[in-house]
Order: structure tokens, then C-alpha cells, then sequence
């Protein structure tokens, strides 16, 4: 499939069904918070032009119709239950599997409980039509309270012990099991 074609489904996704659910928002008369990637600044490539689409039409709403929504932007997340052929599990997993030294990966890694306490605090507390940087700059999502309760050092330790402890999971994740399969009901039971 071409990139062209490819990048049709993260348009489809990103805008239109962000056009739906601000659509939701403005006729239940419900706040609205769009979580977006830092990514969405650099508008490189398609995906990336693609959120900072979806991102424009959270502000064509608040600008147009007055709706109260808010956009978090944040690094890249890590934690337990990410899907080990994401990184920083890939890496995990594999230190695990060959008992070897897991690096700290490139970039900028927030854990995934921080950035959901981010996008919680903006929820309830952040301006309408403002963009919160999470992890990265992030200025103004602090001045609303936010401190990130992990350091990269610790929360990867955190996550590296829920890998080793949680191998099971991973493994049939890695083998091919479906969410609501049969391997993936039993492997629920150990978690």
C-alpha cells in the first residue's frame, strides 16, 4: 500500500472522528478534551500532520461555537501494560527474555500514570481552547498543579519489575492472542 493510501486512515481517524466527538461534546454541552502527541507541532509526516489536524479542529470549535475544550500534547508514554511491541517494552521484554541490561531509551518518556494525572487535571481545571504541553515545556499544565510523580530512573524500574512479574502477559500478547480470545481471557487470570 502507498503512503499516500496509508495516510488516508490516520485522516479518517484523527479528523473526522475527532470532528464526531466534538460534534457530541457541543450538543451534550460537555467539556471536551482532546489528548494529542507532541508530535502534532512537527508536521513532518502524515500522522503527525494528521493530529495537528484533528488538534485545529478542537480550536475551530471553541473559536466557532463556543465550545469548552482543551488539547494535551504529551511525550511519549511508557508503563505496564503497554503492548510489547511498543518501546520502551520492546526493549524491556527483550532485556528480560536474554536477562541482559535494559537501556533507557532516546527521548522524552513519561509514565503512563503521570500522563494520565496531566490530562485528569486539565480535564477538570484547564482553559478552554488552551494547548497543555505534557512532559516537554510544560509550563502551563503545571501552573494548574501537575508534578509528575515518577522520574524516568524510577518509573522504569517500576515498569521493568510489573514485566518481569507479568511475562505471561506479554508473551501470548507476543504470540498472537486477541483481545477477547480465548488465550487473552486466560491470560487475564495472572494479572
Amino acid at each position: 500500500m502507498s503512503e499516500g493510501l496509508a495516510s488516508g486512515g490516520f485522516i479518517v481517524t484523527d479528523v473526522f472522528g475527532t470532528h464526531v466527538l466534538l460534534e457530541f461534546a457541543r450538543v451534550a454541552g460537555i467539556r471536551y478534551v482532546q489528548v494529542s502527541t507532541s508530535e502534532a507541532f512537527s508536521e513532518s509526516t502524515a500522522p503527525a500532520a494528521s493530529r495537528a489536524g484533528a488538534d485545529l479542529q478542537v480550536l475551530a470549535y471553541v473559536e466557532t461555537y463556543g465550545l469548552n475544550a482543551s488539547i494535551t500534547r504529551g511525550v511519549r508514554a511508557y508503563g505496564p501494560f503497554q503492548h510489547p511491541a511498543a518501546e520502551p517494552a520492546s526493549s524491556i521484554v527483550r532485556g528480560v527474555e536474554e536477562d541482559s541490561p535494559i537501556e533507557t531509551p532516546p527521548g522524552v518518556w513519561l509514565h503512563a500514570d503521570d500522563h494520565s494525572s496531566a490530562v485528569d487535571l486539565v480535564l477538570r481545571e484547564g482553559g478552554s481552547g488552551e494547548i497543555y504541553r505534557v512532559g516537554e515545556d510544560d509550563d502551563a499544565v503545571r501552573a494548574l498543579g501537575w508534578e509528575p510523580r515518577l522520574g524516568l530512573d524510577e518509573g522504569l524500574a517500576e515498569t521493568i519489575a510489573w514485566y518481569r512479574t507479568h511475562r505471561g502477559w506479554w508473551e501470548r500478547l507476543r504470540s498472537g492472542a486477541t483481545p477477547g480470545s480465548a488465550q487473552e481471557q486466560y491470560a487475564r487470570r495472572d494479572l
